[in-house]
């Protein structure tokens, strides 16, 4: 990957981006509503758009990307070599996530806790218990 645009620029964007650059990758950030079909111009020559989880699939920009649209946590499963553990639902997660990692931890494993926990999994760094 070349070059990458990253549409909302809160917590994960900012991850995202940093970690993209940590890789050699040219960074477009993107943090306003889009309102004229010239915005779509920031896409030329991207290889992905990384959307933040708070950025509608409405966005104009999300809606014309004729290129692959990532998650940050698809982005950061593409970079990070350890194993990532989801938790998903409605309510509960986390609760889960926190025992989770300290039932990790107190098995002696290297864990990182991210998402919506405080911080963003492309902010994790790679551990070596992987």
């Amino acid at each position: 990957m070349r070059r990458a645009v990253v549409l909302g620029m809160a917590r994960s964007g900012q991850a995202a981006a940093a970690l993209l650059e940590r890789n050699g990758v040219e960074v477009v950030r993107v943090d306003r509503r889009l309102t004229n079909d010239q915005d779509v111009s920031v896409l030329e020559g991207a290889d992905v758009l990384i959307k933040s989880p708070g950025v509608p699939r409405s966005n104009p920009l999300v809606k014309t990307a004729r290129i692959p649209i990532w998650s940050e946590v698809e982005l950061a499963a593409h970079y990070l070599p350890n194993p990532i553990l989801g938790v998903t639902g409605t309510n509960g997660k986390t609760t889960t996530v926190e025992w989770l990692g300290a039932m990790f931890r107190s098995a002696g494993r290297d864990v990182a806790v991210a998402g919506n926990v405080g911080r963003a999994i492309a902010g994790v760094e790679a551990s070596s218990d992987a």
